[in-house]
């Protein structure tokens, strides 16, 4: 079972370290009740809702665009979308305060490292940052014979907040010598943040 309540918490914490995203998610959901016209599977718009761009961008990007930019955050989004919407409606009726009770009584006698510290969720703002002036570092490398290549890179930032680069073989190819890309992504840094590694896909142009 200890997937489960970790998803519980971890979405329980990121409702409440943005309150005011949480806070346009119920009133949204609400007003699509009390109007019904709630969509079918309106839920799905939460399967993001752990990537740290959903409280920026929200379910207005496309799924491309979550799938190069972290995804789920590795908090399964089959499962934050139907825990997401657990807590809309418990926010709606009034009764999330003592469900979040009796998740913290739970948490603390069987996990409670989850609750050693506050939570620190990446900042979608210092991850463009990072990732753009990565991505412009190695728009500056040089690729002798390979002048107007592309290469496709994977991008992880670790949860100690160092990035890398690496980059994706191309069936048929191998992929080209990527050290100078790669040395321009390491010299980033992001704040440390709880949680998975997260991931992002670019590509870049060789001179």
């Amino acid at each position: 079972m200890k997937p489960l309540p970790e998803i519980f918490w971890k979405t329980y914490m990121k409702a409440q370290a943005d309150q005011a995203c949480f806070k346009r998610e119920k009133a949204a959901y609400g007003d699509l009740i009390a109007k019904k016209k709630l969509p079918k599977d309106y839920y799905e718009r939460w399967f993001f809702f752990m990537n740290p761009y959903f409280c920026d961008k929200g379910p207005a990007k496309t799924f491309n665009f979550y799938s190069d930019n972290g995804f789920d955050a590795g908090v399964d989004g089959n499962v934050t979308k139907t825990v997401v919407g657990f807590w809309l409606r418990r926010a709606l009726d009034g009764t999330g305060d003592g469900f979040a009770a009796g998740l913290k009584k739970l948490i603390a006698s069987y996990q409670p490292e989850l609750l050693a510290k506050a939570t620190q969720f990446p900042d979608p703002t210092a991850l463009t940052k990072a990732l753009d002036a990565g991505a412009r570092g190695a728009a500056t490398c040089r690729a002798p014979g390979r002048a107007g290549a592309t290469v496709h890179l994977t991008i992880t930032v670790a949860p100690s907040g160092q990035v890398s680069a690496a980059p994706v073989a191309r069936r048929g190819a191998a992929p080209p010598s990527t050290t100078c890309i790669e040395q321009k992504f390491s010299a980033q840094q992001v704040s440390p943040f709880d949680g998975p590694a997260l991931t992002f896909n670019r590509s870049i142009t060789l001179r």
